[in-house]
């Protein structure tokens, strides 16, 4: 079993005032707080799971703000951070023409998007198939790639991501999704 925390990047500001490439877009002080904060919350997850369980690999969208998020967790570690594609913030995710809105959570995602994150945890998934990993994404992936692996995998619904500080705990058996539940580091800056 694969078990992937997929959490999204911290605090980076008004997406609106950076001119530049957002990939680019660094964290504010107070996301590299919550990053810190996520970090321990992630690691103190672990205490509570089986016994020898550790934390294997790490993956992030290719944006700075996103590789920021997961630094402090893998100084602590002493892992790299590997960055996918697919896990990126693509200038695509406008809602398509026919998309079924009850099921995009709320999230303005295209289903390519979802698509694209997918194809990401099925490749984690293969390089891990008995692992625990944690990937950092973005707060308009993330919900799109939920709801429809909710739906792909006929699971039970989870609640929407409100707040930084939040994760999704994936848990796979090769390419089936067997569940998704909603965590919540406890007091975490804001």
């Amino acid at each position: 079993m694969t078990i992937i925390d997929l959490v999204p990047h911290m605090d980076a500001g008004d997406r609106n005032e950076w001119m530049i490439d957002q990939n680019v877009r660094p964290l504010t002080k107070l996301g590299r707080r919550q990053s810190q904060a996520q970090a321990d919350a992630l690691t103190e997850a672990l205490e509570g799971a089986r016994r020898g369980e550790k934390i294997e690999a790490l993956y992030s969208s290719p944006a700075l703000r996103s590789r920021e998020t997961l630094e402090p967790l893998a100084e602590s570690l002493g892992l790299e951070i590997a960055v996918v594609d697919g896990l990126g913030d693509n200038e695509t995710w406008r809602v398509a023409d026919g998309w079924d809105h009850e099921h995009n959570r709320g999230a303005n995602v295209a289903p390519y998007a979802a698509g694209m994150a997918m194809s990401a945890l099925w490749d984690i998934q293969f390089a891990h198939p008995d692992a625990r990993v944690v990937g950092c994404s973005h707060g308009h992936v993330i919900p799109a790639l939920v709801s429809f692996l909710i739906a792909a995998h006929d699971l039970e619904d989870v609640p929407e991501l409100e707040r930084r500080g939040q994760w999704y705990r994936i848990r796979m058996d090769g390419a089936d999704v067997v569940s998704i539940d909603l965590h919540e580091a406890p007091d975490f800056p804001s």
